[in-house]
């Protein structure tokens, strides 16, 4: 039982981790020189990778956050966004810092 759900949470992070959204938005964090200096650097994605996402043909909707840290420090990475014509809008792509809470909007 333990490892069915282990096999489904894997299959599910998997998705979401090979996404353009999912891809996009983690490349802007990595690339952001605030969220470098609050978490050092390399910054890296986390593994349980949690919220939802449905594609269907240029359309869709991603609602993610993504654990990211780096050497000094650790957070999530939040993505909302909508597909129209096979192009993401983020209306929310941000990292809260967990040891001081800061919000760094990356749009």
């Amino acid at each position: 039982m333990v490892t069915c759900i282990g096999l489904v949470a894997f299959g599910i992070t998997s998705v979401f981790r090979s996404s353009d959204v999912y891809q996009e938005a983690l490349r802007t964090a990595q690339n952001d020189p605030a969220v470098r200096t609050a978490l050092g650097l390399p910054v890296e994605a986390g593994w349980f990778v949690m919220g939802s996402l449905e594609t269907s043909g240029l359309s869709g909707e991603a609602d993610l956050r993504i654990p990211v840290h780096g050497p000094d420090g650790s957070g999530t990475l939040y993505v909302q966004a909508r597909r129209e014509n096979g192009v993401w809008r983020y209306y929310t792509l941000s990292v809260v810092v967990n040891e001081t809470g800061q919000t760094i909007d990356l749009r």
